[in-house]
């Protein structure tokens, strides 16, 4: 709750003043996944984090926390009985999962405030906010998706 009350300290700000921070990305990748080990046992999922070189980043930590747990949360909310996959690049992220999937009608809703999928439990809220806080640290976010196929979520660094 604490990262989460930080990040919208930070994204309410009206200026894009740098943040004088950086955070240890390894760190709260694997953080976000053991967050959510213990829904994945409950959902028969498999998760696993992989990463190629350790990373750190100038942005609040509470931010990258914030981006890497929903990504994690709804590939772990998403799937059931499959597999979890989380990997720290040194220019992305990438969390894939083999869960239902976004049908193509509602994959370029996802970012979009209160959007809910068919398949969704949540409030809309999480996505939005991950588009949000990308588009003020100037990444990318992209999802790769097909009904019934899992879906990938690539974060691009700048």
């Amino acid at each position: 709750m604490s990262a989460l009350i930080a990040a919208l300290l930070l994204l309410a700000r009206e200026d894009d003043t740098p943040v004088d921070e950086s955070c240890d990305c390894e760190l709260l990748v694997r953080q976000a996944v053991e967050r959510y080990r213990t829904l994945a046992v409950q959902r028969r999922n498999s998760i696993e984090v992989t990463v190629e070189v350790p990373l750190k980043l100038d942005v609040a930590p509470a931010l990258f926390s914030i981006v890497v747990g929903n990504l994690v949360r709804n590939a772990v909310s998403h799937t059931e009985g499959g597999s979890v996959a989380v990997r720290l690049c040194a220019d992305r992220l990438i969390v894939a999962d083999t869960g239902v999937g976004i049908s193509n009608e509602e994959i370029g809703r996802v970012f979009q405030r209160y959007y809910r999928g068919a398949s969704s439990s949540g409030a809309g809220i999480g996505l939005s906010l991950v588009k949000r806080i990308c588009d003020r640290q100037h990444w990318e976010i992209a999802l790769e998706s097909r009904a019934g196929g899992g879906t990938t979520a690539i974060l691009r660094f700048s």
